[in-house]
């Protein structure tokens, strides 16, 4: 792969937001399960990888900045907050807490995310197992599959 420039880097993690922003319940539910059933000691492998490219790399802040973003996302007008004995908790469909739900899948999309900065040093394997769970409810015919 050829580098990047930053704005194009910028672009793609705002393309992730916008799809982000975009999936419903059962699709955030379905990134979380398919990011469980995927293989752990390859994402480990990729993220070793990751973490050494960007050591030196200015795109670790490109990182940094979407992990704040996406603890944003998650907490975002759906705050469950505690007061003594009352709870008080945006709930889902299938009792799941909003913001519990949002959180489940920070995991998938930053392995995404991260997966299309550094690509350049992520084998083919690795790749397709960061960028997978994001895939499965954003790629044309999703649901088909």
């Amino acid at each position: 792969m050829t580098a990047s420039r930053p704005g194009d880097d910028e672009a793609r993690i705002d393309r992730v937001f916008v799809a982000l922003g975009r999936m419903t319940h059962p699709d955030l539910l379905a990134m979380r399960a398919a990011w469980d059933a995927g293989d752990s000691d390859v994402r480990q492998r990729a993220w070793a990888k990751i973490r050494a490219q960007l050591r030196s790399d200015p795109r670790a802040q490109l990182v940094e900045d979407a992990r704040d973003r996406l603890n944003t996302w998650a907490s975002e007008s759906f705050i469950t907050w505690r007061a003594g004995a009352q709870s008080s908790q945006v709930i889902v469909p299938g009792g799941i807490d909003e913001a519990d739900l949002r959180r489940a899948v920070q995991p998938p999309a930053l392995d995404a995310i991260s997966a299309m900065l550094v690509d350049e040093v992520l084998d083919d394997d690795e790749r397709d197992e960061l960028l997978e769970p994001v895939r499965i409810v954003t790629a044309p015919d999703a649901a088909d599959d």
